[in-house]
């Protein structure tokens, strides 16, 4: 197991994930952001907030960057027929 970090970065900031989480691969560690980033997007777009650059900066237990996974990603949009 390797401990994957999820690093939070925003238009406002960036916050550090100091816990990580033990993954069996990076395969895994981006599956699981892509879950989180869903669920946070959801959640944005329910209260009116639009998606505006957030992400997660996935790092290894010595602070290297190996993926970028953007929350926008995450979200499947449907093509929607306006009459």
């Amino acid at each position: 197991m390797t401990k994957y970090f999820f690093n939070v970065r925003t238009r406002l900031g960036y916050a550090a994930d100091f816990e990580g989480m033990d993954l069996i691969d990076l395969r895994a560690a981006v599956t699981e952001a892509q879950q989180s980033a869903l669920e946070l997007a959801a959640d944005m777009l329910v209260r009116g907030v639009p998606l505006d650059g957030e992400q997660f900066e996935i790092s290894d237990d010595v602070g290297t960057h190996l993926m970028t996974v953007r929350w926008i990603d995450a979200v499947e949009f449907e093509d929607v027929y306006l009459p």
